[in-house]
């Protein structure tokens, strides 16, 4: 049985920085799916951890606000995180969305695949600016929970309107395998 449309927002910048782009997001959503959509701010590894062992599965969407490196991994308020740190399986069938710069490259998206089981994902290949990548996934998610659009056609009609007017070249995976 299909779970139901249901989005999980991780904050991993902190908010003192001022970016809270899952924030934006999160209230966004909230407005179309209020009990459908939770945003969670976390610290570090061990916070991350637990949140996507024991409430990622419930979820069919989860996206990351949080700093990355294009050398695969992304960081958190406290310490970085690798593909193969994620906990095996927390994805599995999800889509998983990031607005981290250049997760999309380095093969960390196949590793994360590997890892966690996540069907489908969006990723910034190169820098991104918050407000960029808070605007690219209103309008990805306005697409995909709003007008039930699938997810690749979702991007597809946030890039062809977005990507010229801003930074992170976002690029959409998918495996077809399991």
């Amino acid at each position: 049985m299909a779970r139901p449309t249901k989005v999980l927002i991780l904050e991993c910048i902190p908010h003192c920085h001022g970016r809270d782009e899952g924030l934006v997001l999160y209230n966004f959503l909230k407005m179309k799916m209020p009990n459908s959509v939770r945003y969670k701010v976390l610290k570090g590894k061990k916070d991350l951890i637990r949140i996507l062992e024991k409430t990622a599965p419930e979820y069919r969407m989860v996206h990351f606000s949080s700093h990355g490196h294009k050398e695969g991994y992304f960081s958190l308020v406290q310490g970085f995180l690798s593909a193969e740190e994620f906990p095996e399986g927390c994805f599995e069938g999800s889509e998983v969305t990031f607005s981290s710069c250049e997760v999309g490259r380095s093969g960390f998206m196949d590793k994360l695949r590997e890892q966690t089981g996540m069907s489908k994902a969006i990723a910034p290949m190169n820098d991104v600016v918050y407000i960029d990548a808070a605007m690219f996934y209103i309008h990805y998610y306005y697409f995909r929970c709003h007008k039930r659009y699938t997810a690749l056609n979702s991007f597809l009609r946030t890039d062809d309107k977005l990507s010229d007017k801003m930074k992170g070249g976002f690029r959409f995976f998918e495996w077809l395998y399991p």
